[in-house]
């Protein structure tokens, strides 16, 4: 009777409700746009959470940024300044440690008043530290409470940009209620998942995480490179991959998200991208058991190089600048005719002269 309610709940829900990560150290919108950017900022986040207390730090790392905060921080009292716990609970969530942020978030948030402009981002913070803790494997409660804290945190959003945070412009403010609403399909879908699912489901067979409408990544011997056509461009908003991309510096070291954005710029055209995608999560974070991710990375990897259309009507690889063929010379000719008619000109021209230079000597010597 209890997962039926939950469920309805999810399903009458829509889609009313937010989480992130929020904290000083946090990167506003734009983030990184190109490919070795992210995977550089996700290669730090995801060394900042990967908790282990006897690794060296690397001086100037964001795990080195954390844990320098969380050490100035850990000593203010439970009664101290909201945006220093608040920031304690995100150095906590970063640095692998979501138990303790809940501890802090939690409690901050009991004495925090519903007028309290920081109250949306304690309860976005608090959100995806469930969030985390249900991805973990530590039951469906953890991601039920994920999503009613979210129902909460929509009721505290800022209603516009003139009462978001300080720093915050109207793009960065729409940018981040738009990956918001998608965190929301994220966790219902992975709360419906887990209502439903039978216990020990391996639920990374289920594919990456369904955040939008329709049939967005086919199946079986449907599935093909990109770039995808028209009927997925209308489902797909135009800064789908600026969205997933946030939504993964928000959950580094979630593999579903992870997969949904190589899902994503395969359907952009960026098939190098997507493949290298796949392949460090079947490598490096061991799903290659996972049959869809396998079959999907199959034919990643047998697709030739993509060609890209040039202006002259020509074609080159996706790899090659496409350069048109240099313009003509212009060819060096001699008209012969010509020549022999100047050269024969100058013949007669010389010899009249020579018979008039030697006739006007006649003339001299004769006179003497």
């Amino acid at each position: 009777m209890r997962c039926n309610l939950i469920t309805l709940l999810i399903l009458l829900a829509g889609t009313s409700a937010h989480a992130g990560v929020y904290g000083r150290l946090e990167k506003l919108p734009p983030i990184p746009d190109t490919h070795r950017s992210i995977r550089l900022l996700l290669g730090e986040l995801r060394d900042a959470e990967t908790h282990d207390s006897v690794r060296p730090v690397v001086s100037g790392s964001l795990r080195a940024e954390f844990l320098a905060l969380r050490e100035r921080l850990k000593t203010t009292p439970p009664s101290g300044p909201t945006s220093e716990l608040m920031d304690l609970g995100v150095c906590e969530l970063r640095l692998g440690q979501p138990e303790k942020a809940r501890e802090i978030l939690e409690a901050l948030l009991s004495r925090v008043p519903p007028e309290a402009p920081e109250r949306f981002q304690i309860l976005a913070n608090l959100a995806t530290t469930y969030l985390a803790l249900g991805s973990r494997g530590l039951g469906r409660d953890f991601l039920e409470r994920a999503y009613l804290i979210q129902i909460q945190a929509i009721k505290a959003w800022p209603d516009n940009v003139a009462k978001a945070p300080a720093g915050w412009t109207l793009p960065t403010w729409r940018f981040l209620l738009h990956a918001e609403r998608l965190q929301l399909k994220l966790m219902r879908g992975r709360l419906l998942e887990a209502t439903s699912s039978a216990p020990g489901t391996d639920l990374n067979q289920a594919g990456p995480d369904s955040v939008f409408e329709g049939p967005l990544f086919a199946d079986g011997d449907a599935y093909r490179a990109g770039p995808a056509g028209r009927a997925i461009w209308e489902i797909l908003p135009e800064d789908a991959t600026d969205l997933i991309r946030q939504l993964v510096v928000w959950m580094p070291l979630d593999n579903r998200v992870y997969w949904l954005l190589g899902e994503v710029n395969n359907a952009s055209g960026e098939t190098d991208e997507a493949r290298r995608i796949l392949e460090e999560l079947a490598n490096a974070r061991q799903m290659r058991h996972v049959r869809l991710l396998g079959r999907h990375l199959e034919v990643l990897k047998n697709t030739p190089p993509q060609t890209v259309a040039t202006d002259n009507g020509g074609s080159t690889t996706a790899d090659q600048s496409p350069t048109g063929d240099p313009p003509p010379q212009p060819e060096l000719t001699v008209n012969l005719g010509s020549f022999w008619r100047i050269f024969l000109v100058g013949i007669a021209t010389g010899a009249m002269g020579s018979v008039l230079i030697r006739w006007q000597l006649a003339s001299l010597r004769s006179r003497r």
